[in-house]
């Protein structure tokens, strides 16, 4: 599902990735409904400084939406576990 089928359709909850395109490391997990994994202006001051430095460098981060859910709580607990793995995995993210 891309970005304008998503906008148009609230009722399916998603769980996304920010990935840094210079490493193709994951920096953000996320779930969302509509734009909302496009939308980085209520970010973490780190969060808004990666995405400026690469803006700055004509880069954008690239966004992966992973899983799509029907409620928001399946998009909840998916999010938590894979949070939960990066830390496992001492991958640190915003």
């Amino acid at each position: 599902m891309d970005r304008k089928q998503l906008k148009k359709n609230h009722k399916i909850h998603y769980v996304y990735y920010h990935v840094n395109p210079i490493n193709s490391q994951v920096v953000y997990v996320g779930k969302g409904v509509g734009q909302r994994a496009w939308i980085t202006s209520d970010r973490t001051t780190p969060h808004k400084k990666l995405i400026a430095d690469l803006m700055d460098n004509h880069l954008e981060l690239l966004i992966k939406i992973e899983y799509l859910f029907d409620n928001a709580k399946e998009a909840l607990l998916k999010e938590r576990e894979l949070i939960a793995d990066f830390k496992v995995r001492g991958i640190k993210l915003f």
